[in-house]
């Protein structure tokens, strides 16, 4: 979009915002999987990102460690579930478990800050 006014003119209308209580990291798994996570600490949740797709997850207890995010999809969005445990001061690991519509065929990774 290119706006062709003088500051002075639209200054009125622009509304900036700042995301307060969001940090991004990274995580390297095993079995091999990168994983993007989202924290959103005013919202009591986390976004997940991965190769396989995102899912967004939302705390369920109260700890600081570990914290425990869930979600009832799989990470591509199917059927399933997903729970991701993050622990040390600075989220340092993280485990993800996620299954799809067979909930006994669980899937777990190790992650590690990258």
């Amino acid at each position: 979009v290119v706006v062709d006014a003088p500051a002075s003119e639209v200054e009125d209308d622009t509304v900036a915002t700042v995301n307060g209580g969001v940090s991004q990291m990274m995580y390297l798994c095993s079995p091999e999987l990168a994983v993007e996570a989202t924290y959103k600490d005013t919202d009591n949740q986390v976004v997940l990102a991965t190769v396989k797709g995102t899912v967004t997850l939302t705390k369920t207890n109260d700890a600081s460690n570990p914290e425990v995010f869930e979600g009832t999809t799989a990470v591509d969005g199917s059927e399933g579930f997903v729970q991701w445990r993050v622990a040390n001061q600075d989220r340092e690991t993280g485990v993800m478990r996620t299954a799809g519509t067979d909930a006994a065929n669980v899937t777990t990774y190790e992650c590690k800050k990258s």
